[in-house]
């Protein structure tokens, strides 16, 4: 009879074998949304690219707007981008604003074609309320990406008298989430000729300081 060892070891296997997989799809994603509209990619080619079977395919994803919007969460978990590394905190924006804000931002311009493909065929841009309502559709890494260090800065400066305290560190950090995301819906929602990187530097710019307008502390 197999020790316990020995039968959890195949286990382990299967689970590294599964995420193998996974991300085999997933890395053909930004491929074929890039070269092709989205009514234009089928789940025959996903699977040709990737080299596994449509039943596999379908163990992973529902359909193929699960597939775009999942691929856009992993791509977000693995750039590392909304890193704050020791930046001290001198003031209300600080706390909130990550040192490489403006590099994310140049990261989606760069891609604005697959943001405006998710906005138009997925619900990409309602993560942030379904990550605050406890949905399990999404990794809980990405919430611990994309608040767990804020969350601890905003409290921190709250304790050093920076950001107003009668206002949750949680609270301040989704306003902060809905707000960004905000500005890069309305950027996608313009023509061609209108949506310029500057104008989305405008927007997010913007929306940071009406937040910290309204959060920071004031003698």
């Amino acid at each position: 009879m197999p020790t316990a060892v020995q039968q959890a070891k195949p286990a382990g296997l299967r689970e590294r074998k599964k995420l193998r997989t996974r991300q085999d799809l997933l890395k053909v994603a930004e491929r074929l949304f890039s070269e092709n509209e989205f009514a234009d990619v089928t789940v025959e080619q996903i699977v040709e690219l990737a080299n596994v079977s449509q039943k596999t395919f379908f163990n992973y994803f529902q359909n193929k707007s699960q597939f775009l919007s999942e691929f856009i969460m992993d791509w977000l978990l693995t750039i590392g981008f909304w890193s704050f590394e020791d930046s001290p905190i001198v003031d209300c924006r600080s706390a909130i604003v990550p040192t490489d804000a403006s590099q994310t931002i140049e990261w989606i311009i760069g891609h604005r074609r697959i943001w405006k493909m998710a906005m138009q065929h997925t619900d990409f841009f309602d993560y942030i309320y379904k990550l605050d309502e406890g949905s399990d559709e999404f990794d809980p890494a990405l919430h611990a990406a994309v608040r767990a260090h804020r969350q601890k800065r905003v409290a921190l400066a709250q304790s050093q008298g920076l950001v107003r305290s009668d206002i949750s560190a949680a609270e301040v950090c989704r306003l902060y989430d809905t707000l960004r995301i905000d500005s890069v819906r309305r950027w996608l929602y313009l023509s061609e000729e209108s949506a310029t990187p500057e104008k989305l530097h405008e927007l997010f710019a913007v929306c940071v300081d009406a937040l910290i307008k309204g959060i920071e502390k004031r003698d």
